[in-house]
């Protein structure tokens, strides 16, 4: 299938899924910061992978993969009326961790810049102080 038109269908597929994971999903067991980082449908649209990622804890994260593997049915009725598809694909669910590594290196990175500030100001009031000697 054409890459291009792939890229669409995914598209629709990802805003419908959001849409009814958002407003009409009404599971306790997902957790509420939650985002579809991508949808990939495959060429013959029988699957479609669902990378989400999920902030908090482990046991957050696994009840809200298997809160949506179990809305599978429901989610796939509610694309079936909100995507023009022949066929509505599997979904499958994947836990997606990037945001997550994301922040933790925007952290590390962060740290690291303080770090330097720090050590620049301690060298430069060494360096006044020496200059100051003299």
């Amino acid at each position: 299938m054409n890459e291009k038109r792939l890229g669409r269908i995914s598209q629709e597929v990802k805003k419908a899924l959001s849409e009814a994971i958002f407003f009409a999903l009404k599971d306790p067991k997902i957790a509420s910061v939650l985002t579809l980082s991508e949808v990939r449908v495959s060429n013959d649209l029988s699957y479609a992978d669902i990378y989400v990622s999920v902030m908090g804890s482990d046991w957050d994260k696994r009840q809200t993969i298997e809160g949506l593997r179990n809305a599978e049915g429901f989610l796939k009725n509610y694309l079936a009326h909100h995507v023009k598809l022949r066929q509505i694909p599997e979904l499958r669910f994947h836990l997606d961790d990037s945001i997550e590594h994301g922040m933790y290196m925007d952290k590390l990175i962060a740290d690291t810049l303080r770090k330097d500030e720090e050590s620049r100001a301690a060298r430069g009031d060494a360096d006044t102080q020496t200059g100051e000697e003299a």
